[in-house]
């Protein structure tokens, strides 16, 4: 722990998309924080996704009818900046969560979803969690795209197959296929492709009691395709989450699996889980220019500070505590921090902090930055900011940004021995400038890991 006082300058957090490696045995795939996505995926090194992001969402939810005009509320979450962890990174087992808050229509809303690789297991898993961080009851559904398909060779012609009723129906692209195509009313959670040839491919299941529907979008001349599914629209109460899984098994022998799956008996009718959503049904007409979109700011909800300092500062690699001055006039009773991501700030996520004198007549305020918990000379960082082990495996973004409100109240009182300091206070390294007095070590690497107050690092 160090508690420095620090210059810290107004920025907007501006952050470009990380990679973060994904696999286990037979499964390699890439992770990125834009859209919480899939950009790359491999079965027996064999290519499955063709172009695109893939598992990247849209959230829609009906909006009550006014004049006979059926309109929804939308929001792009595939644009969004998501907020990794990696959850588990061992021989036998991968995860990795993603997570982002609504910045439009569902600010309201934060997404969160886990990826999971088991072992051998061809199997892998997104675990959807949608929760309701408002304080009136809202509603959510979500249109997830994906680029499956096979094409280690990208001429490779593709057969789809796609539950209609209580049968799939082999759609063949390049071939004889509708540019859309439309499941609206399957009795099975199935969605499948794999290459014709090569029969790689992978079976997507989704729960039926919210599935709203499947749907493929097929490029008339170019191998280029999608696999998507919609998810009914859940009513959540405040503080409500709404959790479902989506299974994607990998096979180099699809038309087995197809008829695997196929032949196990049909899921007893259940009543569905949620409400239709207006897209689908506008969309499968071809009257989708019919369906009013509100989106962006339209159904804004939350009330922002209006007063605030935004800050970044780099993570350390034990937690630490870090200082700002507080303005003369600021009121200590209505002074919060709170974690930042996509320029705006989470009021769901408040960073432990407390207001102490500064020993002249002023306050400053302490606030926890988590740390590494890794030794300094097991991670390096990247040109992006990114910390990674030795062998590129992801670790945590450099950069914390927050936003200090000098005009919010704070919801917890934190302990005061979480911020207590003493003589023997160590600096514990980060990756600052070091002073232009001290003789450059390699890779910008701390050179006061064990020293005691000397002021080498200078903000």
């Amino acid at each position: 722990m160090k508690i420095p006082s620090l210059i810290l300058l107004f920025c907007a957090l501006s952050l470009s998309a990380v990679d973060i490696p994904f696999g286990q045995g037979e499964i390699q795939a890439t992770l990125e924080t834009t859209g919480g996505a899939l950009s790359n995926l491999t079965y027996k090194g064999h290519q499955m996704l063709a172009f695109g992001n893939s598992f990247s969402e849209r959230v829609v939810a009906n909006y009550p009818q006014e004049d006979g005009k059926a309109r929804q509320w939308m929001e792009r979450f595939d644009l969004l900046q998501f907020t990794p962890a990696v959850l588990e990174n061992s021989r036998n087992r991968a995860q990795v969560m993603l997570s982002a808050r609504g910045t439009g229509a569902f600010d309201w809303l934060r997404i969160s979803k886990t990826y999971t690789l088991q072992g051998p297991s061809p199997v892998l898993e997104i675990e959807y969690r949608l929760e309701n961080l408002g304080e009136e009851p809202r509603a959510a559904g979500l249109w997830v795209r994906t680029f499956l398909r096979s094409c280690q060779d990208p001429k490779e012609t593709n057969v789809f197959y796609q539950t209609r009723a209580d049968k799939c129906v082999e759609l063949v692209h390049p071939g004889g296929v509708q540019m859309d195509e439309w499941s609206l009313a399957p009795q099975r959670g199935l969605s499948a492709v794999g290459g014709k040839n090569s029969n790689f491919g992978a079976a997507l299941e989704a729960p039926l009691e919210c599935l709203d529907s499947f749907y493929s979008w097929f490029s008339i001349d170019k191998h280029y395709s999608t696999l998507e599914f919609i998810l009914r629209e859940q009513r959540l109460s405040p503080g409500q989450a709404f959790v479902c899984k989506v299974k994607v098994t990998f096979t180099d022998n699809l038309p087995a699996l197809v008829r695997e799956l196929e032949s196990q008996p049909l899921p007893a009718p259940v009543a569905a889980q949620g409400e239709r959503l207006l897209t689908t049904a506008h969309h499968a007409k071809g009257k989708e220019r019919d369906l009013v979109t509100l989106q962006s700011q339209d159904g804004l909800t939350t009330k922002f500070s209006r007063r605030v300092l935004n800050l970044v500062v780099p993570r350390q690699f034990s937690t630490s505590v870090r200082a700002v001055s507080l303005p003369a006039d600021a009121d200590p009773a209505n002074t919060a921090v709170y974690e930042t991501a996509n320029g705006r700030p989470d009021y769901s996520r408040e960073v432990p902090s407390r207001i102490e004198s500064d020993g002249q007549g002023g306050k400053r305020l302490l606030f926890m930055v988590p740390g590494l918990e890794r030794y300094f000379n097991a991670v390096r960082l990247d040109e992006k900011g990114v910390f990674r082990t030795t062998q590129g495996a992801f670790v945590a973004l450099r950069d914390y940004p927050v936003q200090v409100c000098l005009d919010r109240a704070p919801r917890q009182d934190f302990p005061a021995e979480w911020f207590a300091g003493g003589p023997n206070l160590l600096h514990n390294g980060d990756f600052s400038q070091v002073s232009s007095s001290i003789a450059p070590w390699p890779a910008g690497f701390p050179t006061a890991m064990a020293v005691r107050n000397r002021n080498w690092y200078a903000y």
